[in-house]
């Protein structure tokens, strides 16, 4: 057996393979070769190595392929290489992965894969001892300055933890933290005083510190108020300046003319600080508002000159045409840009002026700037065009007076009156308005005023109906109407009532006289009535006898009375030395009364 042996076969070993002993005997083969998939030829190693040194893995590949797609993985996962600090090189069969400043997290298991072929190498990071390579330092800054303090660590983007004395930090709008690579920096905006004090940067057990002074800034007007200002009278005034520090402790004091002047929105001054920004604003100026304004912050301060214009008057509201009922008040008014302006009211062309008899009625007032034209109660004859004028300027507007309906507004009422009043006038009725022509009626008859009984008074708005010698005929309902119009159908009544007079003795024809008479005889007491019967309801008018004042005399064996006409007449029968008294006759309230004296008979003896 003869053979050909190649210990590690080629490409080019490919080829036709003759095997011959002699030029007869000889044998010929063909030899194809199969090109091989790339494989590891020398595998990946494991390394350990201290952090932030560069790692290094390298392999070698059995064959150079520049189609070969190599990949990597940590931790079975697939590997980030940006090709900064975690680089891929492959020159030839070599291939290395390369990562810079190696750190704690880069530890675990790499692998690199080609064509189902892996290489594996476990990597092992040390971990340094920190240091600050770079210390913080003792500065000074000024104050509302911005601060950076400064340190640097032997590791890239650790985690640091600031303290201001023992006090840790937070981050927020006043402090702020910054990493880059290796260099921790703390931001403080706005320096304040308080700022001033020990600050560290610790990270684990390492730490640094430094010291920092906040030097104060005197106050110092960085943009400060116009020199002059000149402003329109009732406009706003807006003064703003600003320092090189926003307010701590002092307060910005505004004055005018040496006047401090006081924060107070309800009389339009406002004074308002935001930041290092300082304003004061007056919402509506007045002639008074000129001078010099200074803003003064501890020593440093800022004036400006305030000259004022005189504004024009201007209506701000205008008067409005107005319609009124006749009789209600009437209420003219603008309002005008000034105030205590001197003003002119005019009706259609004709200057208002108030006399004598129309003061009561007209009222002109200004209250600030409001002007008014005030009529207590409208007439027809006020109706017209109103004009307010002043200074240049002039506004109108119409007034249109309606006529009232007539209204009743305190009624008749019911009255009593005595028979034989010579004059009664309680009958009135008050209406809204004078001068109406009423209808009174008796018993829904119209009165006859020729009768110089009746007659009528009229004061004002109020109608009286007058009655003369009051009759007992009198009494009766009474009314008033008015005479016409839409109104004819207001009407009011009443009844009157007529008392009867009192019955009255007559003392010039009957007298109760004085009596005399002796025991056992009888005895009449008699007086007279004006009259005898009440004309109201015809009954017959009744007295009462009394003796001594509040004894009531009873009709008895003792008494009689008798009445004859107005004739009244008290009997005593069979006198007695006790019938002695005074006696009176009563009616109503009044009365008269006599006297009984009763004498003892003369006993004259005969002796026989």
């Amino acid at each position: 057996i003869h053979s050909l042996i190649f210990n590690t076969i080629k490409l080019t070993h490919a080829g036709k393979y003759t095997c011959q002993f002699t030029e007869d005997i000889k044998s010929i083969g063909v030899l194809q070769v199969d090109e091989a998939q790339t494989d590891f030829d020398i595998a990946l190693q494991n390394v350990t190595l201290n952090e932030d040194e560069p790692l290094i893995l390298e392999c070698i590949l059995t064959k150079d392929r520049p189609d070969d797609q190599i990949n990597w993985l940590f931790n079975g996962e697939p590997l980030l290489i940006d090709q900064e600090r975690v680089k891929t090189t492959k020159v030839g069969p070599i291939v290395k992965l390369t990562i810079d400043e190696c750190q704690l997290s880069d530890e675990g298991r790499y692998q690199a894969e080609i064509n189902n072929k892996t290489s594996k190498a476990l990597v092992t990071v040390k971990e340094k001892k920190i240091q600050f390579t770079t210390p913080l330092k003792d500065v000074e800054f000024d104050e509302w300055s911005k601060c950076i303090l400064e340190c640097e660590v032997n590791k890239r983007n650790a985690e640091c933890h600031w303290y201001k004395d023992i006090m840790e930090i937070r981050p927020n709008d006043h402090y702020q933290f910054e990493v880059d690579n290796k260099t921790q920096r703390l931001i403080i905006n706005r320096l304040e005083l308080d700022d001033t004090s020990s600050y560290s940067c610790v990270f684990r057990q390492e730490k640094t510190s430094g010291k920092l002074t906040v030097k104060e800034l005197a106050y110092e007007f960085v943009r400060p108020l116009e020199e002059t200002r000149t402003v329109v009278e009732k406009q706003e005034l807006v003064l703003e300046c600003e320092t090189n520090k926003p307010l701590r402790d002092n307060l910005a004091i505004w004055t005018r003319d040496g006047q401090v002047l006081i924060h107070n929105p309800m009389d339009g001054v406002l004074i308002k600080t935001t930041d290092k920004v300082h304003v004061l604003t007056i919402y509506e100026t007045k002639m008074k508002d000129h001078g010099k304004y200074t803003c003064t912050i501890k020593e440093a301060s800022t004036t400006c000159q305030i000259v004022m214009n005189e504004a024009p008057v201007e209506f701000i509201r205008p008067l409005e045409n107005l319609t009124v009922t006749e009789g209600q008040p009437l209420r003219l008014s603008c309002t005008l840009s000034k105030d205590n302006c001197h003003v002119t009211w005019v009706k259609d062309d004709e200057e208002i002026k108030i006399n004598e008899e129309e003061e009561n009625r007209y009222v002109i007032t200004n209250d600030a700037r409001a002007y008014r034209l005030d009529i207590k109660e409208s007439k027809m004859t006020d109706a017209g065009t109103y004009t307010i004028k002043v200074e240049d300027k002039e506004l109108s507007c119409q007034v249109v007076i309606t006529e009232a309906p007539i209204e009743i507004i305190i009624p008749l009422s019911d009255k009593t009156c005595m028979e034989a009043t010579a004059e009664f006038s309680e009958f009135y009725v008050e209406l809204n308005k004078p001068k109406v022509n009423l209808i009174w009626k008796c018993d829904d008859e119209p009165i006859d005023f020729s009768n110089p009984k009746y007659s009528t008074r009229n004061e004002q708005t109020k109608y009286t109906l007058v009655i003369r010698d009051i009759e007992l005929s009198d009494e009766k309902a009474y009314s008033c109407q008015v005479s016409s119009g839409a109104s004819s159908r207001v009407k009011s009544s009443a009844h009157l009532t007529v008392d009867e007079l009192q019955p009255e003795f007559v003392l010039t024809t009957t007298i109760l006289q004085d009596r005399e008479c002796f025991e056992d005889e009888t005895v009449e007491f008699e007086c007279e009535l004006n009259k005898s019967k009440w004309k109201k309801t015809g009954q017959t008018i009744m007295c009462k006898w009394f003796r001594n004042v509040d004894r009531e005399i009873r009709t008895t064996a003792k008494y009689s009375m008798e009445r004859s006409g107005p004739i009244q007449k008290l009997i005593i029968h069979n006198a007695q030395f006790e019938d002695e008294a005074e006696y009176r006759c009563v009616i109503m309230d009044n009365f008269v009364s006599a006297k009984l004296t009763v004498n003892e008979y003369n006993l004259n003896l005969t002796v026989a």
